[in-house]
């Protein structure tokens, strides 16, 4: 694991990552006016009208992630973001047209989000915030494997509730990776997964995150959008499952 060079606003071109490489961009989602209004002219009619749906704080935090991530995305391609489109899953997982080999997944926990790119390598992304108020032992009794909950038990106790966020960002970003989400069901291993690496990589402080890519481990490059990098704050999250954290 190792740190780009560079920040997003000072990139007029960014290379795609190499074999074996995935790019990671830490992202702030609350930003002022100013990049809002210059995000917002990115954003396509409908990512527009959605945003205007949405109730504060949500619709400025979509226009900073949907925003940022044009802009980083038509960086890798050398077109404008405004010109990127999009097409979606069943699960609602995006993927860029003309469809490439460049490969992305996001996901946001309020003021904070995470965006991982590969080239020809399908892959997921999760992050979460560790709470103290949401009940991971009834989570776990009822979505997680048998063979999860024995590795809980057997920590002491003090790493349980880490280890349960770390295990749910780990089943996540591998859903995700697959273009499908937990749903509310236990999730079961679904056919396939073996082709996936599955790792923890660095969150904001408080945080949790990880990272499935198809093949075998790679090689992860730290990159930093708007205004701060990895580790720099750790501001609130969105209960596990629920709301920004289970973003596409």
């Amino acid at each position: 694991m190792r740190s780009g060079s560079g920040r997003l606003k000072d990139l007029a071109r960014v290379p795609s990552p190499k074999k074996g490489e995935v790019h990671l961009w830490a992202l702030a989602l609350d930003l002022g006016d100013t990049d809002l209004a210059r995000l917002r002219e990115a954003l396509a009619p409908d990512e527009r009208a959605r945003a205007a749906r949405m109730r504060r704080p949500h619709d400025s935090r979509f226009v900073a992630a949907r925003g940022q991530l044009r802009e980083i995305l038509g960086r890798y391609r050398g077109v404008p973001p405004a010109g990127l489109r999009f097409a979606y899953g069943p699960s609602g997982k995006p993927r860029l047209l003309p469809e490439g080999p460049l490969r992305f997944n996001v996901s946001h926990c309020e003021d904070d989000a995470l965006v991982a790119v590969s080239t020809g390598r399908d892959l997921g992304v999760d992050l979460e915030r560790v709470r103290d108020d949401v009940d991971w032992e009834e989570i776990a009794e009822q979505l997680f494997s048998e063979e999860e909950r024995a590795a809980l038990g057997s920590l002491p106790a003090p790493w349980r509730r880490s280890s349960f966020f770390a295990t749910w960002t780990q089943k996540e970003a591998l859903l995700k990776a697959l273009g499908c989400g937990l749903g509310g069901e236990e999730p079961k291993r679904p056919p396939g997964t073996a082709r996936f690496a599955v790792l923890g990589v660095p969150a904001p402080p408080g945080h949790v995150a990880s990272l499935a890519v198809e093949g075998g481990t790679p090689e992860v490059v730290l990159l930093e959008g708007a205004r701060h990098g990895f580790g720099a704050r750790g501001p609130r999250g969105t209960e596990p499952g629920k709301g920004e954290g289970q973003s596409a």
